[in-house]
């Protein structure tokens, strides 16, 4: 996570970042319905953050592709993704980006995460509070804490890659 979050710097300036959950559950449709057949667990490590960008929201997704194609399979031998989940409130639907992304309040490491650093956020299409997308999340397993977000930009700048 380091490794990304330092080649990142060069196009976004990290303001705020969640804590990291170790991420064990069954991929959901956007309707909730599990096909037992293609049935997808994802399992790895999860956090968000926040950054400022003088990018454009198709630069910053171009620039987050970038180091998801260059990080693959490379951090802890799993993969590596990166998503673009919203940009200063704006809705874009083209073919290429959707913003806010389209299954961000389906997912708990996501929405809950974006909850923990900001949850004055209000959703640009679906008008409810993060903290309120969030709250079906709370009784539900979906992952455990691993560690506090701020351990994994500690020392950012000098970082050393190991």
């Amino acid at each position: 996570m380091r490794r990304v979050l330092k080649q990142l710097q060069s196009d976004f300036r990290v303001e705020a970042i969640s804590s990291v959950y170790e991420v064990s559950r069954v991929a959901e449709s956007h309707a909730g319905l599990r096909d037992m057949k293609k049935e997808e667990r994802l399992e790895g490590l999860a956090l968000v953050f926040r950054a400022s960008t003088d990018l454009s929201p198709e630069m910053a997704l171009s620039a987050l592709q970038k180091a998801e194609q260059e990080n693959q399979r490379e951090v802890l031998r799993r993969s590596v993704s990166l998503n673009l989940l919203l940009f200063d409130g704006l809705v874009v639907m083209t073919s290429r980006l959707s913003l806010p992304h389209p299954e961000m309040h389906l997912r708990p490491e996501e929405i809950v995460l974006i909850n923990e650093i900001q949850n004055d956020i209000v959703h640009p299409v679906l008008g409810e509070r993060l903290s309120v997308l969030a709250e079906p999340f709370a009784n539900k397993t979906w992952g455990n804490f691993f560690a506090q977000g701020s351990s994994v930009v500690e020392n950012l700048s000098p970082l050393k890659m190991e």
